[in-house]
């Protein structure tokens, strides 16, 4: 299962302590998910993360080492995808890295707060590109992350 994850669930997920977006990050750390990145996904990240840090810990050290810790663990494991596809889905510019990035690593999902830019472009991705996106929120992701190891589960009680 592989997934493009969107800036502000990262921010939500290491600054704000948001339980669903910490989960998706959680799941990506513990390999039942893929998280894929271009680099321009990776960028937006890491100056939205430059842009935080700097207004919320601008004496606190140690504060900024756990945090950069935190980023730069998740950085290590993403998958890293070559930018070649260029749209203009999204009615938020911003966000088209994110659609470009899920076709050209033939992601299933793009997980985001930002749904209402990224939805209702699916059935057109899927018939200009040949590649099927769901766009989810945190939250509905992990339920949609659940449902598959349910049936995992339940398909291999069954083998044996």
């Amino acid at each position: 299962m592989k997934a493009v994850v969107d800036t502000n669930v990262f921010v939500n997920a290491i600054f704000h302590g948001d339980k669903w977006s910490r989960e998706v990050l959680n799941r990506h750390m513990n390999e039942e998910i893929a998280i894929s990145m271009n680099k321009e996904c990776q960028t937006e990240l890491l100056v939205i993360f430059l842009i935080f840090v700097a207004e919320k810990f601008k004496t606190d050290k140690r504060q900024l080492y756990r945090y950069y810790g935190k980023l730069t663990d998740a950085l290590w494991t993403m998958e890293r995808t070559p930018c070649k596809t260029r749209t203009k889905y999204s009615i938020d510019n911003g966000d088209n890295k994110f659609i470009n990035c899920a076709i050209d690593s033939n992601a299933e999902y793009i997980v985001t707060y930002n749904s209402d830019h990224l939805c209702g472009f699916e059935e057109q991705i899927k018939k200009d590109h040949g590649v099927n996106i769901k766009v989810l929120t945190p939250y509905n992701f992990i339920i949609e992350v659940n449902k598959f190891r349910f049936r995992d589960t339940v398909n291999s009680n069954r083998i044996r």
